[in-house]
């Protein structure tokens, strides 16, 4: 997710706004610093944005524990945004961008098509995504795909989300 965020932000945000990315080694590692990041991080104008996998939990649960967590380190400003359901979902709502990584013509016109036409509610996306270019691979996939992804042109809800809050946010410092 980080190799992702590093190429994505940049074209997000206005050039005056620094960011960090400080990646997690899964959802106990995340919900474990929390509260040390919030409460370390208290200079003005510093925003949290928490990006998380949902990998097939309950959306709004997730959600939640991590909203309450930020509560009670008093920063209820902290934006949360959940991935549906891997990482690999937003790269299935551009098959334009894993065509080009990948040098493959033939994803583009799959976009239309069942199941990437909602890559959201796909229960496997890296599955999905390792069948349709078998030498997929997280680290490498995101440096190849990230690139090329359009940030309009997405059929994930869950990417279009994230992207707008990001820009809301980047409007509002």
């Amino acid at each position: 997710m980080k190799v992702l965020l590093d190429e994505l932000l940049p074209r997000l945000l206005p050039q005056n706004i620094r960011f960090q990315i400080i990646p997690h080694q899964g959802k106990s590692d995340l919900e474990k610093s929390i509260p040390h990041k919030l409460k370390g991080w208290r200079e003005p104008g510093v925003s949290f944005i928490i990006l998380l996998d949902n990998d097939n939990a309950n959306c709004r649960e997730v959600k939640r524990k991590l909203a309450d967590l930020c509560v009670q380190n008093d920063r209820q400003d902290t934006l949360i945004r959940i991935v549906c359901q891997e990482l690999e979902s937003w790269y299935l709502g551009d098959l334009t961008a894993i065509g080009i990584a990948y040098q493959n013509n033939t994803l583009h016109g799959k976009q239309s098509r069942n199941p990437y036409r909602t890559p959201d509610h796909i229960s496997n996306p890296k599955q999905i995504l390792r069948r349709l270019v078998p030498a997929y691979d997280p680290i490498t996939g995101a440096e190849k795909i990230a690139e090329h992804m359009d940030i309009v042109n997405n059929r994930s809800h869950s990417f279009h989300v994230f992207v707008d809050a990001v820009r809301n946010l980047a409007s509002d410092l």
